[in-house]
């Protein structure tokens, strides 16, 4: 495994991620949503491609293994709420995760994660994943 420098940079790409129950005191970041959607509305073309950039702070000094999703559905306006995130009792679901190819230690990573629709099974997708740790200044992004 290589030395960190100044700025670390993972990328992995995965056509298998690991489908797993994942221990809620494995988190190390504050979860963000990277897509929502209106059922009611969306479009076959919207769900081709998804695209996200973002900031985590990382809690802890524990190393930044993966990257984790979930998704949650929110059923009514009344709040009913599947919610398969780690911090919930376990679905069938279960949770996805992709592995960097090393750990990263930060206070804060950027990430950038494309899902693309697979092209043999459309509800398959591809997951990339870009992980990086920004310079010394966290308001960057």
């Amino acid at each position: 495994m290589q030395p960190l420098q100044r700025r670390a940079r993972c990328e992995v790409s995965s056509q298998s991620p690991h489908i797993d129950a994942v221990d809620p005191q494995e988190l190390i970041g504050t979860p963000q949503r990277i897509l929502e959607l209106d059922l009611r509305r969306v479009k076959i073309n919207d769900l081709e491609s998804v695209t996200y950039r973002g900031r985590f702070k990382l809690k802890g000094d524990g190393p930044m293994r993966g990257v984790a999703f979930w998704f949650d559905v929110a059923f009514d306006p009344a709040g009913l709420v599947l919610d398969t995130s780690p911090r919930v009792a376990p679905t069938h679901w279960k949770q996805t995760v992709v592995f960097l190819p090393q750990d990263i230690r930060s206070q804060f990573v950027d990430v950038d994660i494309v899902l693309s629709q697979d092209d043999s099974v459309q509800r398959h997708y591809n997951i990339s994943v870009n992980v990086e740790r920004p310079d010394e200044n966290p308001d960057d992004r």
